[in-house]
């Protein structure tokens, strides 16, 4: 593992730079922001995405549902932890002592990989409430289906990542930034992974706008069954008193 701080630290130690940022341009609150909010992200997502696993894990009936609830939470936990610790880490003076390109390499690494899955998995509770909403008697979407979808989204989020451990490098202030000679791959891989976003965009809009018309369709079904059924409740006490009125006479 490479290690920068001999070449770099006496440089930094003599500026207002922090590792992690070029803070020469930039004001120092931004950092403590940034920690800040990260900490926070930290407090909330590492004990929440545990329970949701530690709850999930005793459920011995799990839905199609659950498995993908399970799945992502095990990505946004990876995402509140590791991600958010190495990022703290480099607003701080620790990052000197510690920086490389393997580090920075698996942070990316992780950032794509957990940023990218969660989506693809939102993606696929949406298909799957579609499913259960608007199809409820097809089998299409089961817990074996989900199972493998689980697992295919694993592999392409694993593979949205991949490239982060050939283009990233610490520079010569400390950050990780994509090296010069793979800037065109880099943005047309960026340019690939923003296409899956606006397919995940328009997924979202046409499941729940279906979602939203079949519940609309639903519920106006049920409104006119109560309404028929009431009324003829109502004329039913009418049309016996007079058949007795008639059967009297």
């Amino acid at each position: 593992m490479q290690n920068f701080s001999d070449i770099y630290l006496d440089f930094l130690n003599s500026t207002e730079e922090i590792a992690g940022v070029y803070w020469t341009k930039m004001p120092a609150w931004v950092r403590y922001v940034e920690i800040s909010y990260l900490s926070v992200i930290m407090l909330i997502g590492i004990p929440g995405n545990s329970l949701i696993i530690c709850v999930q894990s005793r459920n011995r009936n799990k839905s199609s549902t659950d498995y993908f609830i399970a799945a992502m939470a095990m990505y946004e936990l990876v995402c509140s932890s590791a991600n958010a610790f190495l990022k703290i880490v480099m607003n701080t003076k620790l990052w000197i002592n510690i920086a490389s390109h393997t580090i920075c390499r698996f942070h990316f690494n992780s950032i794509y990989i957990t940023a990218f899955t969660s989506s693809y998995f939102l993606a696929a509770i949406a298909v799957d409430r579609y499913f259960k909403t608007c199809k409820p008697l097809s089998n299409v979407y089961n817990v074996k289906t989900s199972k493998l979808i689980c697992l295919v989204v694993g592999i392409v989020g694993f593979l949205t990542g991949i490239s982060s451990y050939f283009v990233f490098e610490v520079d010569e202030h400390l950050e990780c930034n994509v090296a010069k000679k793979y800037m065109k791959l880099q943005f047309v891989w960026d340019s690939c992974m923003l296409l899956s976003t606006v397919v995940i965009f328009l997924v979202f809009i046409f499941t729940y706008v279906n979602i939203v018309i079949a519940m609309r369709k639903r519920i106006r079904t049920r409104k006119l069954t109560r309404y028929n059924s009431i009324g003829k409740s109502s004329t039913q006490p009418n049309t016996m008193m007079l058949f007795y009125i008639f059967k009297r006479k």
